[in-house]
């Protein structure tokens, strides 16, 4: 009978330690994407928030400017029990204001702003300066 075998011939195909090496990568490489698609997403949400108090800001201050009778103060209130605001009313001095001349419009300093978060406080303020009639027409 003849002897037929044939020498010993390595199989192709990957190692253990390729195939961990490989599993190692893709881990690291799939760590970073969740990283950074988490941090989009943490920035997406953090961007909603300052456009929404921007948009309650830039409301109150729509409707403390369109008050007629407006004074010196400050008060403040809630929005949604997640929105906090304060308007400060103060007056205002023209930058070369001279008190011996007299003014028909008197400046009022309007500064309003939206407060909100738990964990890290953050907040929107808008400032403006309006002319008030100082006598009737």
């Amino acid at each position: 009978m003849a002897n037929h075998s044939k020498p010993f011939t390595r199989q192709a195909g990957f190692t253990l330690l390729e195939v961990l090496v490989a599993f190692l990568l893709l881990s690291i490489a799939l760590t970073l994407i969740m990283n950074i698609f988490s941090g989009s997403m943490h920035n997406q949400v953090t961007g909603a928030e300052y456009r929404k108090a921007l948009q309650h800001a830039e409301s109150r201050i729509a409707d403390v400017t369109s008050e007629t009778t407006l004074r010196p103060g400050r008060d403040q209130g809630w929005i949604d029990d997640k929105y906090r605001w304060e308007v400060e009313i103060e007056d205002w001095q023209y930058p070369d204001y001279d008190p011996a001349e007299p003014y028909e419009l008197e400046p009022l300093s309007i500064s309003v702003t939206v407060i909100w978060g738990d964990v890290k406080e953050r907040q929107v303020r808008l400032h403006t300066v309006k002319l008030i009639r100082t006598e009737p027409l």
